[in-house]
């Protein structure tokens, strides 16, 4: 306060800072001082101002900072991925769990380019756009993308990102997670090629289900069809003549099983 009230009686220029105000019960106050230079009818140097009472905005904003300090700290313990970003889609925040798995700081993160090469080159595209039109649009939405972590292994997550809005509907944040599903996707991938193998199982089974007979000459033309009917060949091969020189075919037509019922 010193420095600034000498400086600006040097210079005869004005004054506008903040401090502290110790009062007689030892209580502290926060006040706004400021001034301007004049001179009084006599000609003599002065400064006139005011000094007005901000205590209670400091105390408000130590709250919120206060605030929003425990509330970083829980967004910090939670495993979801999450980011805060502005109106525009620019980020401004992300969680504990979202830095240390991408394996980069805040300032890394927050550079689009350094943040969007951690999505796998064929849902990049896909990610982008749809994330300007839905950030264009104001609307929630959510995709399926796979991220690279720090481990240098790409696993799928499910983002889901919502826009806060104010009174007059302005959108003033956007609130963003990541849910990791990759074990889900892989459960989902085995469970499709499982089906694959059983659909191929039952429809091997049941290829010659309308024949009816149990001979054995019955199921040895069975099994040479069977070994004929899963690919485009028209003929099988089955041995050669006692000379040894001369190879005997046997044309097995690919038929319906309703068709080899008729024949």
């Amino acid at each position: 306060m010193r420095q600034q009230i000498d400086r600006a009686s040097r210079d005869g220029k004005g004054f506008d800072f903040e401090h502290r105000l110790r009062l007689p019960d030892s209580s502290i106050e926060h006040v706004h001082v400021t001034a301007h230079p004049s001179r009084d009818g006599a000609g003599n140097f002065e400064f006139v101002g005011a000094v007005t009472d901000i205590s209670r905005h400091r105390q408000a904003e130590a709250m919120i900072r206060e605030r929003e300090s425990e509330l970083e700290q829980i967004l910090d313990l939670a495993p979801q991925h999450i980011g805060v970003f502005g109106p525009d889609g620019s980020p401004l925040y992300a969680n504990r769990a979202t830095l240390e798995y991408l394996g980069v700081g805040i300032d890394r993160w927050r550079d689009e380019t350094a943040r969007y090469s951690h999505v796998h080159p064929d849902d990049r595209e896909r990610f982008l756009g749809e994330r300007k039109r839905r950030f264009l649009e104001g609307a929630p939405h959510e995709l399926e993308v796979r991220l690279l972590g720090h481990d240098g292994k790409f696993r799928w997550f499910l983002f889901r990102l919502n826009p806060l809005k104010d009174k007059r509907g302005q959108i003033t944040r956007w609130y963003g997670t990541a849910i990791d599903i990759d074990d889900r996707k892989q459960a989902e991938d085995r469970l499709r090629s499982e089906n694959v193998a059983l659909r191929e199982e039952i429809d091997k089974a049941s290829m010659f289900e309308e024949i009816v007979g149990t001979s054995p000459a019955l199921q040895t033309v069975l099994s040479r069809i069977s070994k004929v009917a899963p690919s485009n060949s028209t003929v099988l091969i089955t041995g050669e003549t006692g000379t040894g020189k001369e190879l005997v075919a046997r044309a097995i037509h690919r038929r319906s099983p309703r068709a080899s019922r008729h024949s």
